[in-house]
């Protein structure tokens, strides 16, 4: 099973890069890459708290990633107002 953690890691880091490199070499005043990275970071993360059947850091650490997204998009659209 650790071979697929391995493969998941390294397929979501090359496609985070892949995507990150597009974005800026065709809509660089667009940010869009964010949002398909957080899923390529949920799917080794997933796998690995199924292995070690730690859930409760898994949701913690889902919380921050999703409240950091947030925080972002408010920053993005409308940094004089926060929510």
């Amino acid at each position: 099973m650790k071979h697929y953690i391995g493969f998941a890691t390294a397929g979501s880091i090359m496609t985070m890069i892949f995507l990150a490199i597009s974005n800026y070499l065709t809509t660089p005043d667009t940010i869009w890459f964010i949002y398909p990275c957080l899923l390529l970071l949920l799917w080794p993360t997933t796998m690995y708290v199924v292995i070690r059947k730690n859930y409760k850091s898994y949701s913690v650490f889902c919380s921050l990633m999703f409240i950091s997204l947030l925080v972002f998009e408010n920053y993005k659209d409308s940094p004089d107002v926060p929510w």
